[in-house]
């Protein structure tokens, strides 16, 4: 079992010579992503605001990491969270780690990846998954589960093999202004270290918070 103690420490410590929480995360990621008893260490839920004003929330797959573009999701541009994240380009990500009780929160702008990028990712896709991109109008109404079947073999049938990325579907970057880690501890004492982004710069100032 990861000790929540000794790192709340470690983490106090790298404090005084400075730390950078995208590395910190990773550090975390890394830690989880071949724990046995955490099957989607990559999974998070992903926060955004409607065009008309409303929160919503919906679970997603991380696809990279970096200091300089943030955290990186793929979706169709064209679904409900699509639409508020063109409307408005804030976004919110939530992971937890049950296994080891720990969670990461993460607020900051959203900026859509290059065509270059998506398609790279587009293309390492499984065949089927990327079919689907084409056949599923995401968050569009539709008479059955037959109907969208069909909509799959026709796609399945024109593409074969040779599937292109569609135009809606692109990766966006949350550009992190914070980022909290939280531990678990005994009798609800929680550490929780919040980092923001000082600035535009690289830099960050952390506080602790109480739990």
């Amino acid at each position: 079992m990861i000790s929540n103690t000794h790192e709340a420490k470690r983490i106090e410590d790298a404090l005084a010579t400075g730390i950078n929480p995208v590395e910190l995360f990773r550090d975390w990621f890394n830690g989880v992503s071949n724990h046995p008893d955490i099957k989607l260490p990559d999974a998070f839920c992903l926060s955004t605001v409607s065009p008309d004003g409303k929160p919503e929330g919906r679970m997603l797959l991380l696809k990279g990491v970096d200091n300089a573009t943030g955290f990186r999701f793929f979706t169709n541009q064209n679904s409900n969270k699509g639409h508020s994240l063109t409307a408005t380009p804030l976004a919110a990500m939530t992971f937890y780690w049950e296994a080891i009780r720990r969670q990461v929160r993460i607020q900051g702008r959203v900026i859509e990846a290059s065509s270059a990028d998506s398609d790279d990712y587009f293309n390492s896709r499984p065949l089927m998954s990327k079919i689907g991109a084409w056949a599923s109008d995401q968050s569009q109404r539709i008479e059955s589960r037959a109907a969208l079947e069909e909509k799959l073999a026709r796609c399945e049938a024109e593409f074969g093999q040779n599937v292109p990325r569609p135009p809606h579907w692109v990766g966006f970057d949350v550009v992190p202004e914070m980022i909290e880690f939280w531990l678990e501890q005994p009798s609800r004492l929680h550490d929780r270290f919040v980092f923001k982004r000082s600035g535009t710069n690289a830099n960050w100032n952390c506080v602790r918070l109480q739990p």
